[in-house]
């Protein structure tokens, strides 16, 4: 697995999560990428920002799943299964989502835990950046 990270803090926390090579995303990612496969990838998980140079690091015959797009149809690339996921809370989603995180398949990283009344820091926290998720308490 190849992951994007930025400072060495990052970079230890996508190898803890099982990484084994690593991307700066404030540089050139294509030319990075290069280096480590030369070929391109199978697969790209793309959360942030334009999908455009990202897709095309993709294998003909590979899949570029994503959370930005509308739909399969928002980018085109030849060869490459465009998949666009969002989250859909029905209670068999969450049961599978509490399932693997309770066997380990997953692991939520929390970062930070603020109470009901300080979302404003909540957010603020977010939008700094974050290693893991941001969660407020509603107890």
């Amino acid at each position: 697995m190849i992951a994007t990270a930025d400072t060495q803090k990052t970079i230890a926390s996508v190898t803890a999560l099982g990484a084994a090579h690593t991307v700066d995303f404030t540089g050139d990612i294509s030319a990075q990428l290069g280096d480590i496969a030369p070929g391109g990838v199978d697969v790209v998980m793309h959360f942030a920002d334009d999908p455009g140079p990202l897709i095309t690091l993709v294998k003909s015959g590979g899949k570029f799943v994503s959370t930005m797009l509308g739909g399969p149809d928002a980018v085109q690339a030849e060869g490459v299964e465009v998949v666009s996921i969002y989250a859909n809370p029905s209670q068999e989603t969450l049961d599978r989502v509490a399932a693997n995180e309770s066997t380990g398949h997953t692991r939520v990283n929390i970062q930070q835990v603020f109470p009901l009344a300080e979302t404003d820091q909540a957010f603020a926290a977010f939008t700094a950046g974050t290693l893991g998720k941001i969660a407020i308490s509603v107890n």
